[in-house]
């Protein structure tokens, strides 16, 4: 009860423009994405033969990566179907750039922009966030009391497998971000730095 308003169960809510519904299966934020950005695509295809490509990327930028990645890394357990979707999108992106049809490969025009596919592209955002919890000296402590590294209790300052390490504190043990800072992300940093 709110202010004597009874508030009914809903099955989904939309909440910092984050779209979260009973089962946190993200299908309705997907949803919400695709339908905003195939709006905006519709509506700039109007001009499409008439724009260079490097206004057409700055469009990109402007209007539809904002959509792609905003809190990205608020919904990191997405299924490869959900995953799919999105890389579909970033791909009506780079075929709108190009003026690619519906069937044309994407790969090396993306490679060409220098943009990392979605799957990276996310990986990159999450650890930005985690580098900047640990690092960044205005993050709230309680954020920084999530995690630990795992070596820094060690009496010796000796380098060691253990000093990169992450430990996560006061997380339940059914919740998955527990597995989000493992080898797998350890791996995609590594493949964006180089």
């Amino acid at each position: 009860m709110s202010e004597g308003h009874i508030l009914l169960l809903q099955d989904n809510v939309k909440n910092l423009g984050l779209l979260l519904d009973t089962s946190f299966s993200w299908v309705f934020q997907v949803a919400e994405m695709s339908r905003k950005m195939y709006a905006i695509i519709d509506f700039l295809r109007r001009w499409k033969n008439l724009l260079p490509i490097k206004a057409k990327v700055s469009l990109v930028n402007a209007f539809l990566f904002p959509i792609l990645d905003y809190a990205d890394a608020c919904y990191i357990d997405l299924t490869e179907d959900l995953l799919n979707k999105l890389e579909r999108l970033q791909n009506l992106a780079i075929r709108f750039i190009f003026g690619l049809r519906k069937f044309d490969h994407v790969s090396q025009y993306r490679s060409q922009l220098k943009w990392l596919p979605i799957r990276l592209r996310r990986n990159l955002h999450v650890l930005s966030l985690l580098y900047s919890i640990l690092y960044v000296e205005r993050t709230p402590p309680y954020l920084k009391e999530l995690f630990k590294f795992l070596g820094s209790d060690s009496i010796h300052n000796l380098r060691s497998s253990e000093d990169n390490k992450l430990h996560t504190n006061t997380l339940q043990p059914d919740t998955n971000l527990q597995q989000l800072f493992h080898y797998e992300n350890r791996q995609t940093l590594e493949c964006t730095t180089h």
